[in-house]
């Protein structure tokens, strides 16, 4: 239910693209799909491996810090 979920919200925000976009016949969807597929992988690699969820706990405690001297 919750990958349903996500494919649904992924669909909805390429809509809304294609809804608001001034040349729709210029998409280059291949552009999008290949480019969609990288941000899954990236996606996958940072929540499904230990070096991924390193990065992002890295990246978390940089931005804390980033906020704590704000």
């Amino acid at each position: 239910m919750y990958l349903a979920l996500n494919v649904l919200g992924l669909l909805v925000f390429l809509a809304l693209g294609w809804l608001f976009s001034h040349d729709r016949s210029g998409i280059r969807w291949r552009s999008v799909a290949v480019l969609t597929v990288l941000n899954l992988l990236i996606a996958w690699g940072l929540t499904s491996f230990a070096w991924g969820r390193a990065i992002v706990r890295g990246a978390a405690a940089g931005f804390g810090e980033l906020v704590s001297v704000a």
